[in-house]
């Protein structure tokens, strides 16, 4: 594959730009948000998204692959749906600063591996939205990305 930087601090939903509307069994949302860099490699119509991370924790390829972590799959999700439509992404990546290294966050070995996890995306993301709607915020310690500051609480209120 042969990635090129071509899009940086990639906006949507805020001032006159479109938000990203997420649809899924008859109900809608929109998104706002800031994809930090989209690489593209435009022969084979991929492309790569990034998010540059200044702390620690970044999420684990196994947490976004399961949908508990979906920042980088919903920017996917963005990038196909408002920058560049006929194309899928083939993977997404966490730059830690700090670290100067970077991780992981999703693989896709095909479309449609990436249309299966684009579902399991969006079903997470609406129940998530029903939880809030019927104020039912339960403890997930089992569920909670590694980094999650209120980890140990979860595990707490869960008993």
């Amino acid at each position: 594959d042969h990635f090129l930087p071509s899009f940086f601090e990639a906006g949507f939903g805020m001032a006159s730009l479109s938000p990203l509307t997420l649809t899924w069994q008859g109900k809608s949302i929109q998104l706002k948000g800031v994809i930090d860099r989209i690489d593209v490699d435009p022969d084979k119509q991929i492309f790569r998204v990034i998010d540059y991370k200044s702390g620690s924790g970044t999420p684990s390829e196994k947490e976004v692959m399961d949908c508990r972590h979906f920042q980088l799959t919903l920017y996917a999700i963005a990038v196909e749906t408002l920058f560049l439509p006929g194309y899928w992404p083939k993977d997404g990546y966490f730059y830690r600063i700090k670290q100067a290294d970077r991780r992981r966050a999703f693989e896709m070995t095909s479309e449609s591996a990436w249309q299966a996890l684009k579902e399991r995306t969006l079903r997470e993301v609406f129940q998530q939205i029903a939880h809030i709607e019927a104020l039912r915020f339960p403890g997930t310690p089992d569920h909670c990305f590694a980094s999650c500051e209120l980890r140990n609480f979860c595990a707490q209120e869960s008993h």
